[in-house]
């Protein structure tokens, strides 16, 4: 069974311990969830408990289309983008799940994905001929954690276009990116900012190509924030910069008129930059179990409280077991003895049934609520 606390708006920074430098696993902020990277790389280790990633619970079938864009006003920076749209209402199928190669690869999850052969959910197409004549959609920018890859959180992605919203899967790290220093890495906001500039970047083409390729069908007025681990810093690093605008009116995005924009931010265990403290937008925190404590013994469980901030805090879960990766249970060659979750394989599925219930749940309550 779940256990979860549920008070108003919010979010949080997050987990991140020492890692050693390894070639290209070298030092940066935020590498993820696993202690050190190992130097001795066995990839007959890799196995996993399940071969096929949860079912999207929504009517329609999930569209996928990879798209890449170059950001020329940031010295052509090179930002690829995987879009998952709702297709027809029909039984959901299963594809073979496919990666982004072009990432900046810390964990090697690139060779994970390529042993294991795991099936999703959303099938690759040329186009988005099955949006026309649709209603419009939601917009959801989602976003990676440090070292991760933005194929790496298939579960929530395709279970969200498949109740009708377009989720913008965003490449935030590439394998051409310089790494900074570990004593550089531990002190920039490099990576946060980045996430934040491919966000406002991609809005803008969005805008640009609402009617060319999408039929006009987004609903850029209905715009939704998601970020693990260095997503999620980055979404409160920028809902923060609102806040001390002054004007509780500014929007996250540039919209052309934002006088009815809704706009929320959800972030998946995130810890290292501090909640914001006002709530103009509506945050929902998901956070791994131990952060109970934690926040209960700093005070920020009643400072997150006062303000009027929403979070959930799930058993058995740590800052990894919000991924692709916890809910299929690799056992990776990295790291052959992490555990994804601490609870039993029932519990483990239970608890990402949760977590995608409890994101549709805090969407609805944004996008309709008055």
């Amino acid at each position: 069974m779940r256990s979860l606390i549920i008070v108003g708006f919010i979010t949080l920074g997050i987990f991140m311990s020492k890692l050693h430098s390894v070639d290209k696993h070298q030092v940066i902020a935020d590498h993820g969830f696993l202690d050190e990277i190992p130097s001795n790389i066995n990839l007959k280790n890799i196995s996993s408990e399940l071969t096929t990633l949860p079912k999207p619970t929504g009517s329609y079938q999930v569209g996928l289309k990879t798209i890449d864009l170059i950001d020329e006003s940031r010295e052509n920076r090179f930002v690829p983008i995987w879009i998952y749209f709702p297709m027809k209402k029909e039984a959901h199928v299963t594809f073979p799940k496919v990666i982004e190669k072009r990432a900046l690869d810390l964990f090697e999850i690139e060779k994970v994905w390529e042993k294991l052969r795991i099936n999703v959910y959303a099938k690759t197409m040329d186009d988005f001929d099955d949006l026309k004549d649709s209603d419009n959609h939601p917009v959801i920018f989602l976003n990676h954690g440090n070292g991760m890859l933005l194929s790496d959180y298939s579960f929530l992605a395709e279970d969200l276009a498949s109740y009708g919203s377009i989720v913008i899967a965003i490449e935030h790290q590439l394998n051409t990116d310089k790494v900074l220093p570990s004593q550089i890495s531990k002190r920039t906001t490099d990576n946060w900012n980045r996430v934040i500039y491919n966000n406002l970047f991609v809005f803008e083409w969005l805008k640009e190509n609402n009617n060319k390729l999408f039929f006009d069908t987004l609903n850029l007025k209905q715009i939704a924030i998601i970020g693990h681990s260095m997503g999620a810093h980055a979404s409160m690093l920028w809902a923060d910069r609102i806040a001390y605008s002054g004007n509780k009116e500014i929007t996250l995005f540039p919209h052309e008129d934002s006088s009815d924009a809704k706009e929320c931010i959800i972030t998946l265990d995130s810890r290292r930059i501090h909640f914001s403290h006002h709530n103009n937008i509506p945050v929902l925190m998901l956070l791994a179990e131990n952060r109970l404590q934690e926040q209960k013994e700093n005070g920020e469980y009643d400072e997150m409280q006062k303000i009027g901030h929403k979070f959930i805090y799930y058993k058995n879960t740590h800052h990894g077991s919000f991924t692709d990766h916890a809910y299929l249970n690799v056992k990776s060659h990295l790291a052959p003895d992490f555990i994804w979750f601490y609870g039993p394989k029932e519990e483990r599925m239970e608890f990402f049934d949760n977590v995608r219930s409890d994101i549709r749940e805090f969407l609805k309550e944004t996008f309709e609520g008055n």
